[in-house]
């Protein structure tokens, strides 16, 4: 009889226990963090601060743990998440990692033998006796040396096949961390509903919430879909003039527009508004309401930071206001309002990855440690781990990829488990040439599941 599956943890419920073990080696916490970049072309893979002596305060993990997962939990972690019963081939999967990791060490060890799952569960190199289903058999094939299960069916069995589905799913999760969804907000709703909640995850929720309201309201709403229309409109007309069909300098209407057969369906602007054409070649404007807007995409911008400093006069001392109208200012004035919203709510990750991203901007990157530190050291949860990537890394600016190196590389050895994070390391260390320190991720990630093997490849030396 095939074994029940492991319950999914769930946000708000109870952290999964054999997660819970091994996902973070929070209590051998070493952060190591680089000193500065000069001209972002030094070696900085070398130059790391001494370790630093973790500070008081740090979440416990059940708590990184809940507030990570509930983001989702498809491609967070190396290993494939529980799988449902009734989804047999996720069943098969999770038998044949284990038996091949386990598998793997009895051939080093007893390099003459083939392994069966009787035997290496005799050999003390799985914890469980491990049945395959009825009908399915568990075999050994050294070309690959991992197992498989024969028939192979539609091959959603084989592991290399879950493992390409959590890289899907890898994705999936980034794409949450980047933008939200509605689960997330269903989550973290759970997660304030809890009174042991601890306040750095409240404070962390209530900032990234107020950012969201301040950006999608009715009028940011209505400004996006505005310019988005005027440029599908402009996009248009610059393509009959392209053709011909519209000379430049002509005088024109929307029916001359129409004419041209490169609209089919323009919808309608927001609040009833209408196009105003007048030359070919120039662009369209929106009247709306007797308001004529032009085709100016950094009008967002300004409608965002003048909403921004409307809800700032309202909540002068209030650090969530702080740091959406930060985003909109010049540098340097972001960087003072945002240190003046870390002064008050010092325990904040989201504003510290703000201010993560404002001195990588500016290029202060001997400024970074402190707030790398306090994210690292207090709270290092797999979303915000992603998110000071995405704060730091700029493909134009020079030595981009030796910073983004720099920094992934730690946040990969202190979360082993999270498998967007491996991911990003590989792939850092691999495009500054570190084939070494790749190969070191990579056979991270094969330890746990070996079915990512084909799928992580580093090339041989010249």
């Amino acid at each position: 009889m095939h074994r029940e599956s492991r319950p999914v943890v769930a946000v708000g419920l109870s952290v999964n226990p054999s997660t819970n073990q091994s996902l973070i080696g929070l209590p051998h916490l070493v952060c190591r963090w680089p000193v500065c970049l000069v001209a972002l072309v030094i070696a900085l893979l070398s130059s790391l601060l001494p370790a630093q002596t973790p500070r008081e305060g740090r979440i416990d993990v059940q708590w990184i743990l809940r507030y990570e997962q509930a983001y989702g939990i498809d491609g967070l972690y190396v290993d494939e998440p529980p799988p449902r019963v009734e989804d047999g081939d996720a069943m098969i999967r999770l038998d044949l990692v284990e038996l091949t990791v386990g598998a793997r060490r009895f051939k080093r060890l007893y390099p003459t033998e083939n392994p069966t799952p009787s035997l290496l569960f005799l050999r003390n190199m799985i914890e469980r006796k491990i049945q395959p289903p009825t009908g399915i058999e568990y075999t050994w094939v050294d070309e690959s040396s991992r197992f498989v299960a024969v028939p192979p069916g539609k091959g959603r069995g084989d592991i290399v096949s879950g493992a390409l589905l959590q890289l899907e799913a890898a994705e999936e999760y980034r794409r949450v961390v980047a933008n939200g969804s509605a689960a997330l907000n269903r989550n973290w709703q759970v997660l304030l509903d809890d009174p042991q909640t601890p306040e750095l995850i409240r404070r962390e929720i209530e900032t990234r919430r107020y950012a969201a309201r301040q950006t999608q309201t009715e009028a940011i709403h209505h400004a996006r879909r505005t310019q988005a229309l005027l440029q599908e409109l402009n996009d248009c007309m610059e393509l009959a003039l392209a053709a011909g069909m519209l000379r430049s300098g002509e005088e024109i209407t929307m029916q001359d527009v129409g004419r041209t057969g490169l609209i089919d369906l323009l919808e309608r602007l927001p609040l009833d508004g209408e196009y105003v054409v007048t030359r070919a070649g120039e662009p369209p404007k929106a009247r709306i309401r007797g308001r004529e807007i032009p085709l100016a995409p950094s009008a967002i911008v300004d409608a965002l930071r003048y909403q921004a400093q409307q809800a700032l006069e309202a909540q002068p001392d209030y650090p969530p206001a702080m740091a959406v109208l930060a985003r909109y200012l010049e540098p340097e004035k972001s960087l003072e309002l945002i240190t003046r919203a870390i002064e008050k709510w010092p325990d904040v990750p989201a504003l510290r990855i703000q201010r993560l991203a404002t001195n990588a901007k500016m290029g202060r990157f001997d400024a970074l440690t402190e707030d790398l530190d306090m994210i690292v050291e207090r709270f290092p949860t797999a979303p915000l781990l992603l998110e000071i990537d995405a704060a730091t890394y700029d493909a134009k600016r020079e030595g981009a990829n030796e910073l983004r190196a720099a920094l992934i590389a730690p946040l990969a050895e202190i979360r082993p488990q999270v498998l967007p994070i491996q991911l990003l390391a590989f792939v850092a260390l691999t495009d500054v040439g570190d084939k070494e320190r790749a190969e070191v991720v990579r056979q991270r990630v094969l330890d746990r599941h070996p079915g990512f093997e084909p799928l992580l490849v580093v090339e041989e030396k010249d």
